[in-house]
């Protein structure tokens, strides 16, 4: 699953410069959305490792963690760039902030959404903790956590960044999510 990097560099060249900033929006909720979705598909499949399951799903878990990684260094670098354009962006027009804090919520809520799913998956791999435990899949499965924990963090960080007049209503979970993947990766380390 990667996601769609030329997408505003074609709004620039075909729009003009003021739907990058719209294309930039939904390329963000988009990718949120994938992202959730796939965590939850992983959550089904983390969730259904048995003892006797575990040599077969175990790398069914640590491809669907590595492609989650991987779709989120995509959005980071979509949305990461030098001093970022919040929404809403302090503009003239009462229109123009409406619909920017209309953004600000939808992308808000969206990874609001994300945050609940992620934690459901962590719950589930940290309580099959045990099975993976007596199984060569402990330590990739340590080594992804470790490294879904920093980009989780890093776009946790931009998306909060891009929504100033919401992020209160993001930073509390959010939060709660970097403590929970911290538990994680103390478990399988």
């Amino acid at each position: 699953m990667r996601f769609f990097k030329a997408l505003p560099a074609i709004g620039m060249v075909i729009f003009g410069a003021a739907s990058v900033l719209a294309q930039d929006a939904q390329l963000l909720i988009q990718g949120i959305k994938e992202i959730t979705a796939a965590s939850a598909d992983l959550r089904d499949i983390v969730g259904n490792v048995t003892a006797t399951n575990v040599y077969t799903q175990g790398p069914k878990v640590i491809d669907g963690f590595e492609d989650i990684v991987s779709s989120i260094k995509d959005i980071i670098a979509a949305i990461t760039v030098p001093n970022p354009t919040p929404f809403p962006a302090a503009t003239p027009t009462v229109a123009r902030r409406a619909a920017l804090q209309s953004v600000a919520d939808e992308v808000a809520a969206v990874f609001l959404e994300f945050i609940r799913i992620h934690q459901n998956l962590l719950a589930v791999v940290i309580g099959k903790h045990g099975i993976f435990a007596r199984t060569p899949f402990l330590a990739p499965l340590a080594a992804i956590l470790r490294v879904l924990e920093s980009v989780v963090d890093t776009l946790g960080t931009a998306v909060i960044l891009l929504i100033p007049t919401v992020a209160d209503t993001v930073q509390g979970p959010f939060n709660d999510l970097l403590k929970t993947l911290a538990e994680a990766v103390r478990v399988y380390s």
